[in-house]
């Protein structure tokens, strides 16, 4: 789905959703075409408990299609467009931070 301004609605622009499999992962299909996310990269998700919890949000809306109505859609669009591009550099921030948090951690539980 390509990105509306917050608040906006699309007219609906299918009539059935679904599940398939597809490189090891599942997408959601709008009537027979796979969701892409607002930057055209193929939506895989890595579970089917996922990919049915986003395709029940587009099962949802009714006439017009409110993308402030579907948090994990917008959840997963997020995760597929900025982090995996980025995630060797996130995953190593994240780990130092984590790092230097347990470590004050320590420190502070050793205190008397």
């Amino acid at each position: 789905m390509s990105g509306a301004p917050k608040g906006r609605e699309l007219k609906k622009f299918y009539s059935a959703v679904s599940l398939a499999s597809r490189d090891g992962g599942f997408v959601v299909m709008l009537d027979h075409h796979a969701l892409n996310t607002p930057s055209c990269a193929d939506l895989i998700l890595p579970t089917q408990t996922l990919a049915e919890a986003v395709a029940k949000e587009w099962i949802a809306q009714t006439d017009a299609v409110r993308p402030d109505a579907m948090p994990l859609t917008r959840l997963v669009n997020t995760a597929v467009d900025r982090i995996r591009p980025q995630r060797p550099e996130i995953v190593e921030q994240v780990d130092r931070k984590s790092t230097r948090l347990n470590s004050s951690h320590v420190k502070r539980s050793r205190m008397p």
